[in-house]
Protein backbone atom coordinates (compact mmCIF):
# COMPACT_ATOMS: atom_id res chain seq x y z
CA UNK A 1 0.00 0.00 0.00
CA UNK A 2 1.03 3.40 -0.45
CA UNK A 3 2.00 5.94 2.70
CA UNK A 4 -0.52 9.03 3.54
CA UNK A 5 0.38 11.86 6.68
CA UNK A 6 -2.27 9.46 8.50
CA UNK A 7 0.72 7.01 8.39
CA UNK A 8 3.21 9.38 9.03
CA UNK A 9 1.95 10.04 12.15
CA UNK A 10 1.41 6.17 13.33
CA UNK A 11 5.29 6.18 12.40
CA UNK A 12 5.91 9.14 14.30
CA UNK A 13 4.07 7.77 17.74
CA UNK A 14 5.84 4.35 17.76
CA UNK A 15 7.92 4.48 20.84
CA UNK A 16 8.46 0.81 21.41
CA UNK A 17 12.07 0.54 21.01
CA UNK A 18 13.85 -0.78 19.34
CA UNK A 19 12.49 0.29 16.37
CA UNK A 20 13.49 -1.20 12.93
CA UNK A 21 13.83 0.97 9.39
CA UNK A 22 13.95 -0.94 6.46
CA UNK A 23 14.71 0.74 3.15
CA UNK A 24 15.18 -1.04 -0.71
CA UNK A 25 14.59 -0.17 -4.38
CA UNK A 26 12.38 -2.06 -6.17
CA UNK A 27 11.36 -2.70 -10.05
CA UNK A 28 7.70 -3.37 -11.37
CA UNK A 29 8.70 -4.50 -14.53
CA UNK A 30 12.34 -6.19 -16.44
CA UNK A 31 14.43 -8.81 -15.49
CA UNK A 32 15.41 -7.29 -11.72
CA UNK A 33 12.24 -8.15 -10.50
CA UNK A 34 14.29 -11.55 -9.63
CA UNK A 35 16.58 -9.07 -7.70
CA UNK A 36 14.42 -7.70 -4.66
CA UNK A 37 13.61 -10.49 -3.04
CA UNK A 38 17.73 -11.42 -2.59
CA UNK A 39 17.95 -7.54 -1.92
CA UNK A 40 15.56 -8.04 1.21
CA UNK A 41 16.91 -11.24 2.25
CA UNK A 42 20.34 -9.72 2.25
CA UNK A 43 19.07 -6.71 4.36
CA UNK A 44 17.22 -8.79 6.90
CA UNK A 45 20.16 -10.61 7.41
CA UNK A 46 21.87 -7.28 8.24
CA UNK A 47 19.20 -6.17 10.32
CA UNK A 48 19.19 -9.31 12.55
CA UNK A 49 22.84 -8.87 13.10
CA UNK A 50 22.09 -5.13 14.45
CA UNK A 51 19.29 -6.23 16.48
CA UNK A 52 21.52 -8.95 18.02
CA UNK A 53 24.53 -6.03 18.59
CA UNK A 54 21.71 -4.16 20.55
CA UNK A 55 21.30 -7.02 22.92
CA UNK A 56 18.20 -9.22 21.49
CA UNK A 57 18.89 -12.59 20.93
CA UNK A 58 18.77 -14.31 17.39
CA UNK A 59 16.13 -15.99 17.30
CA UNK A 60 13.76 -13.69 18.87
CA UNK A 61 15.43 -11.05 16.39
CA UNK A 62 14.11 -13.70 13.91
CA UNK A 63 10.63 -13.60 15.38
CA UNK A 64 10.95 -9.65 15.28
CA UNK A 65 11.40 -9.80 11.75
CA UNK A 66 9.12 -12.93 10.50
CA UNK A 67 6.63 -10.43 8.99
CA UNK A 68 9.03 -9.76 6.47
CA UNK A 69 10.60 -12.86 6.43
CA UNK A 70 7.41 -13.84 5.16
CA UNK A 71 7.38 -11.86 2.35
CA UNK A 72 10.35 -13.34 0.79
CA UNK A 73 8.31 -16.50 -0.72
CA UNK A 74 5.16 -14.15 -1.66
CA UNK A 75 4.88 -14.07 -5.34
CA UNK A 76 2.11 -12.11 -5.60
CA UNK A 77 3.87 -9.32 -3.10
CA UNK A 78 6.33 -9.08 -5.59
CA UNK A 79 4.96 -8.81 -8.96
CA UNK A 80 3.00 -5.34 -8.12
CA UNK A 81 5.75 -2.92 -6.84
CA UNK A 82 6.66 0.38 -7.47
CA UNK A 83 9.95 2.15 -7.07
CA UNK A 84 10.63 1.82 -3.72
CA UNK A 85 10.02 -0.04 -0.39
CA UNK A 86 9.90 1.56 2.87
CA UNK A 87 9.20 -1.44 6.02
CA UNK A 88 9.04 -1.05 9.17
CA UNK A 89 8.93 -3.16 12.62
CA UNK A 90 8.41 -2.47 15.86
CA UNK A 91 7.21 -4.88 18.85
CA UNK A 92 4.02 -6.56 17.51
CA UNK A 93 3.89 -3.77 14.77
CA UNK A 94 4.78 -3.60 11.26
CA UNK A 95 4.17 -1.56 8.04
CA UNK A 96 5.07 -2.10 4.71
CA UNK A 97 4.46 0.73 2.09
CA UNK A 98 4.95 0.84 -1.66
CA UNK A 99 6.46 4.05 -2.71
CA UNK A 100 6.57 5.95 -5.93
CA UNK A 101 10.45 7.39 -5.48
CA UNK A 102 13.35 5.08 -5.20
CA UNK A 103 14.77 4.22 -2.08
CA UNK A 104 18.23 3.72 -0.50
CA UNK A 105 19.31 0.18 0.29
CA UNK A 106 19.39 1.03 4.04
CA UNK A 107 18.25 -0.86 7.80
CA UNK A 108 18.40 1.08 10.91
CA UNK A 109 17.68 -0.40 13.95
CA UNK A 110 17.19 2.80 16.29
CA UNK A 111 15.11 4.32 19.35
CA UNK A 112 12.33 6.01 17.01
CA UNK A 113 12.11 5.25 13.29
CA UNK A 114 14.30 6.82 10.72
CA UNK A 115 12.14 8.32 7.84
CA UNK A 116 14.17 10.77 6.26
CA UNK A 117 13.92 8.70 3.40
CA UNK A 118 10.63 9.20 2.38
CA UNK A 119 9.92 12.84 3.41
CA UNK A 120 9.92 13.68 -0.89
CA UNK A 121 6.99 11.58 -0.74
CA UNK A 122 5.35 14.32 1.13
CA UNK A 123 6.51 16.83 -0.60
CA UNK A 124 4.63 16.00 -3.79
CA UNK A 125 2.27 13.44 -1.72
CA UNK A 126 -0.09 15.98 -0.31
CA UNK A 127 -3.84 16.10 -1.22
CA UNK A 128 -5.33 18.13 -4.02
CA UNK A 129 -9.32 18.68 -5.45
CA UNK A 130 -9.95 18.06 -9.13
CA UNK A 131 -13.61 19.56 -10.09
CA UNK A 132 -14.29 18.41 -13.06
CA UNK A 133 -16.59 20.90 -15.14
CA UNK A 134 -19.49 19.83 -17.26
CA UNK A 135 -23.26 20.75 -18.03
CA UNK A 136 -24.24 16.65 -18.03
CA UNK A 137 -21.75 15.44 -15.36
CA UNK A 138 -19.98 17.55 -12.79
CA UNK A 139 -17.43 15.33 -10.91
CA UNK A 140 -15.64 16.25 -7.69
CA UNK A 141 -12.17 14.07 -6.81
CA UNK A 142 -9.60 14.18 -4.07
CA UNK A 143 -6.53 13.65 -5.55
CA UNK A 144 -2.56 12.98 -4.67
CA UNK A 145 0.84 11.51 -6.45
CA UNK A 146 -0.69 8.27 -6.68
CA UNK A 147 -4.36 8.98 -8.34
CA UNK A 148 -8.07 10.56 -7.84
CA UNK A 149 -10.90 9.17 -5.57
CA UNK A 150 -14.10 10.50 -6.83
CA UNK A 151 -16.44 11.97 -4.00
CA UNK A 152 -20.17 12.67 -3.73
CA UNK A 153 -21.11 15.38 -2.13
CA UNK A 154 -25.03 15.31 -1.85
CA UNK A 155 -25.60 19.20 -1.88
CA UNK A 156 -24.00 19.60 -5.56
CA UNK A 157 -26.29 18.99 -8.79
CA UNK A 158 -24.44 16.61 -10.39
CA UNK A 159 -25.58 18.16 -14.07
CA UNK A 160 -27.77 21.06 -15.58
CA UNK A 161 -31.08 18.83 -15.87
CA UNK A 162 -30.99 17.87 -12.12
CA UNK A 163 -30.27 21.35 -11.27
CA UNK A 164 -32.91 22.78 -13.38
CA UNK A 165 -35.57 20.20 -11.51
CA UNK A 166 -34.60 21.53 -8.08
CA UNK A 167 -34.57 24.93 -9.17
CA UNK A 168 -38.60 24.54 -10.19
CA UNK A 169 -38.09 22.93 -13.96
CA UNK A 170 -36.57 25.84 -15.57
CA UNK A 171 -36.28 25.79 -19.20
CA UNK A 172 -33.63 23.29 -19.92
CA UNK A 173 -30.47 24.17 -21.06
CA UNK A 174 -28.96 22.24 -24.29
CA UNK A 175 -25.48 22.17 -25.40
CA UNK A 176 -23.03 20.53 -28.01
CA UNK A 177 -19.29 21.01 -29.34
CA UNK A 178 -18.51 22.09 -32.39
CA UNK A 179 -15.11 20.55 -34.05
CA UNK A 180 -12.34 22.49 -32.94
CA UNK A 181 -10.97 25.70 -34.64
CA UNK A 182 -7.69 25.07 -33.14
CA UNK A 183 -5.42 22.93 -31.22
CA UNK A 184 -7.53 20.02 -29.39
CA UNK A 185 -9.21 22.50 -27.83
CA UNK A 186 -13.26 22.55 -29.02
CA UNK A 187 -16.25 25.35 -29.31
CA UNK A 188 -19.32 25.55 -26.75
CA UNK A 189 -21.86 26.08 -28.13
CA UNK A 190 -25.80 26.82 -26.49
CA UNK A 191 -28.82 26.76 -26.87
CA UNK A 192 -32.26 26.81 -25.36
CA UNK A 193 -35.53 28.08 -25.80
CA UNK A 194 -34.72 31.29 -24.21
CA UNK A 195 -32.40 32.55 -26.95
CA UNK A 196 -29.21 33.71 -27.20
CA UNK A 197 -25.81 32.91 -25.60
CA UNK A 198 -26.07 35.49 -22.67
CA UNK A 199 -29.10 33.97 -20.97
CA UNK A 200 -27.00 30.45 -21.73
CA UNK A 201 -24.34 31.89 -19.39
CA UNK A 202 -26.88 33.01 -17.50
CA UNK A 203 -28.05 29.77 -16.77
CA UNK A 204 -24.58 28.18 -16.69
CA UNK A 205 -23.73 30.81 -14.15
CA UNK A 206 -26.88 30.08 -11.79
CA UNK A 207 -25.55 26.24 -11.79
CA UNK A 208 -22.09 26.66 -10.78
CA UNK A 209 -23.26 28.87 -8.28
CA UNK A 210 -25.47 25.99 -6.60
CA UNK A 211 -22.26 23.81 -7.25
CA UNK A 212 -19.71 26.41 -5.56
CA UNK A 213 -22.31 26.83 -2.66
CA UNK A 214 -22.45 22.94 -2.24
CA UNK A 215 -18.39 22.72 -2.26
CA UNK A 216 -17.82 25.59 0.02
CA UNK A 217 -20.18 23.98 2.40
CA UNK A 218 -18.43 20.29 2.41
CA UNK A 219 -15.01 21.76 2.37
CA UNK A 220 -15.21 24.06 5.23
CA UNK A 221 -11.65 24.95 6.55
CA UNK A 222 -10.20 22.79 4.26
CA UNK A 223 -6.71 24.47 2.93
CA UNK A 224 -6.23 22.10 0.00
CA UNK A 225 -5.49 23.08 -3.65
CA UNK A 226 -8.72 23.48 -5.76
CA UNK A 227 -7.92 22.88 -9.33
CA UNK A 228 -10.33 22.75 -12.50
CA UNK A 229 -11.19 20.84 -15.69
CA UNK A 230 -13.58 21.47 -18.45
CA UNK A 231 -14.36 22.78 -22.01
CA UNK A 232 -12.28 26.18 -21.86
CA UNK A 233 -15.61 28.34 -22.17
CA UNK A 234 -16.82 26.80 -18.51
CA UNK A 235 -13.96 27.38 -16.22
CA UNK A 236 -13.85 31.40 -16.36
CA UNK A 237 -17.57 31.06 -15.31
CA UNK A 238 -17.21 28.79 -12.47
CA UNK A 239 -14.33 30.91 -11.29
CA UNK A 240 -16.77 33.87 -11.50
CA UNK A 241 -18.73 32.62 -9.05
CA UNK A 242 -16.40 30.33 -6.79
CA UNK A 243 -16.18 30.86 -3.26
CA UNK A 244 -13.51 28.36 -2.07
CA UNK A 245 -10.04 30.39 -1.24
CA UNK A 246 -7.90 27.86 -2.25
CA UNK A 247 -8.41 27.61 -6.00
CA UNK A 248 -5.61 28.15 -8.63
CA UNK A 249 -5.27 29.55 -11.78
CA UNK A 250 -4.04 26.49 -12.94
CA UNK A 251 -6.06 23.55 -14.70
CA UNK A 252 -6.64 21.00 -17.46
CA UNK A 253 -8.83 22.69 -20.47
CA UNK A 254 -10.44 20.32 -22.24
CA UNK A 255 -14.32 17.92 -22.25
CA UNK A 256 -13.86 15.66 -18.64
CA UNK A 257 -17.26 13.74 -19.62
CA UNK A 258 -15.73 10.53 -20.95
CA UNK A 259 -12.34 10.91 -19.26
CA UNK A 260 -11.49 7.93 -16.96
CA UNK A 261 -9.66 8.76 -13.63
CA UNK A 262 -6.69 7.23 -15.10
CA UNK A 263 -6.71 9.93 -17.87
CA UNK A 264 -7.94 12.84 -15.46
CA UNK A 265 -5.36 12.21 -13.02
CA UNK A 266 -2.20 11.48 -15.75
CA UNK A 267 -3.24 15.26 -17.29
CA UNK A 268 -3.66 17.24 -14.26
CA UNK A 269 -0.43 16.21 -12.60
CA UNK A 270 1.51 17.55 -14.28
CA UNK A 271 0.31 21.00 -13.29
CA UNK A 272 -0.02 19.95 -9.80
CA UNK A 273 3.70 19.30 -9.49
CA UNK A 274 4.75 22.43 -11.76
CA UNK A 275 2.75 24.15 -9.18
CA UNK A 276 4.38 22.70 -6.39
CA UNK A 277 7.87 23.16 -8.19
CA UNK A 278 7.12 26.85 -8.28
CA UNK A 279 6.24 27.18 -4.38
CA UNK A 280 9.37 25.57 -3.60
CA UNK A 281 12.14 27.68 -5.62
CA UNK A 282 9.63 30.94 -4.16
CA UNK A 283 10.63 29.76 -0.34
CA UNK A 284 14.20 28.93 -1.58
CA UNK A 285 14.30 32.33 -2.44
CA UNK A 286 12.70 33.92 0.33
CA UNK A 287 14.76 31.51 3.00
CA UNK A 288 17.91 32.83 1.10
CA UNK A 289 16.82 36.28 1.73
CA UNK A 290 15.55 35.74 5.30
CA UNK A 291 19.11 34.39 5.81
CA UNK A 292 20.75 37.78 5.26
CA UNK A 293 18.63 39.36 7.53
CA UNK A 294 19.42 36.69 10.41
CA UNK A 295 15.21 35.97 9.76
CA UNK A 296 16.36 32.05 9.06
CA UNK A 297 19.15 29.67 10.22
CA UNK A 298 20.98 26.70 9.03
CA UNK A 299 21.97 26.20 12.43
CA UNK A 300 20.85 22.37 13.87
CA UNK A 301 20.55 23.45 17.62
CA UNK A 302 18.63 26.83 17.17
CA UNK A 303 16.29 24.82 13.95
CA UNK A 304 15.42 22.02 16.80
CA UNK A 305 14.47 24.72 19.60
CA UNK A 306 12.72 26.62 17.20
CA UNK A 307 10.70 23.52 16.62
CA UNK A 308 9.80 22.83 20.13
CA UNK A 309 8.40 26.24 20.25
CA UNK A 310 6.45 25.90 16.96
CA UNK A 311 8.05 29.04 15.25
CA UNK A 312 8.72 27.28 12.25
CA UNK A 313 7.26 28.07 9.06
CA UNK A 314 9.42 26.17 6.31
CA UNK A 315 11.83 23.66 7.06
CA UNK A 316 14.48 22.31 4.09
CA UNK A 317 15.77 18.44 4.75
CA UNK A 318 18.80 17.99 2.53
CA UNK A 319 18.35 14.89 0.63
CA UNK A 320 19.76 11.66 1.57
Amino acid sequence: MSITRNDLEDLLEQKDSPCVSLYMPTHPAGPEIRQDPIRLKNLLKETEQQLTEQGIKSTDARIWLEPLSKLLEDEQFWRYQDQGLAMYVAKNWHRVFHLPLSLPELTMVESRFYLKPILPVFLYGGTFYLLALSQNHIRFFQGSQDGLQELHIPDIPRSMEEANQTAGGEQSLQWHTTAPHAGDQRAAMFHGQGGGDDEAKSRITKFFQQVANGLHEFLHDAQAPLYLTGVEYLIPIYKAVNTYPHIKEEGVTGNADEKSLHELHRQIWPVVKEDVDRGIEIAKANCKELLGMSKASNDLKTVALAAQEGKIDTLFVARG
